[in-house]
């Protein structure tokens, strides 16, 4: 039997999409997860998860199931595509799609790291944020939201990696962390893309990913809110 229209339809525009959707992926504008936090690759624990909240984002739906424990969270984003558009796709449109997913992830991820931050955080002046700490071992890394001063180091940091967003939780700042036995992130596999069949010969782009917060508590994670000189 021959593959639907639909199929053909995709399959004729495969290749456009996908590379389409990883350049938005792969923005050289955005930091990545393991840029700024130790990622392995595993298989989450078995969890069971709250009712999904979906919103709509850069032209699709977003779709957004947080665990009962609320440290693991599953991903997915939909982008339509009409029989008209699988014909002749708009790839800047899709890239952009992909891009916010990838960006919607990374803020997600640090906005529950922040929560976390708030029941421990260091307020000072910059020049005393060396005496921050935080639970663990080896060198401390600071990951800095763009509100946070520019003179915010220490000598035994790593960075502070700058990011390019304000901190979703005020009055957090900053970040602070140990790269041995502090927060990271499992997940069986990266941002992955898939199709689904639509309505009047139409599809839907699908992104998904699953991601867990391991170690991620108030004695692993130091929230700084900078004050003063």
């Amino acid at each position: 039997m021959p593959d639907s229209l639909v199929s053909q339809l995709v399959n004729s525009a495969w290749d456009k999409i996908s590379e389409a959707v990883a350049d938005g992926l792969a923005s050289g504008k955005q930091q990545t997860l393991a840029d700024v936090v130790s990622v392995v690759t595993r298989q989450l624990d078995a969890t069971t998860w709250h009712p999904p909240v979906v919103r709509q984002a850069d032209g699709g739906w977003r779709r957004v199931r947080t665990s009962t424990t609320m440290t693991a969270f599953d991903y997915q984003y939909r982008f339509p595509l009409s029989y008209d558009a699988l014909r002749s796709p708009d790839t800047d449109r899709i890239r952009t799609w992909a891009e916010g997913a990838h960006r919607f992830e990374l803020l997600h991820v640090l906005g529950q790291l922040v929560d976390v931050a708030k029941r421990h955080h260091f307020v000072g002046s910059p020049s005393r944020a060396a005496a921050a700490t935080a639970g663990g071992w080896g060198e401390l890394r600071c990951l800095a939201f763009c509100n946070a001063p520019g003179n915010l180091t220490a000598p035994d940091w790593d960075g502070p990696i700058r990011l390019d967003f304000r901190s979703p939780g005020a009055p957090i700042q900053a970040l602070l962390f140990r790269l041995g036995g502090g927060p990271y992130l499992q997940r069986p596999a990266d941002l992955a893309l898939g199709w689904l069949p639509a309505a009047d010969d139409g599809a839907e782009l699908v992104l998904t990913e699953q991601i867990q917060m391991v170690n991620a508590t108030e004695n692993t994670i130091t929230g700084i809110n900078m004050v003063g000189q």
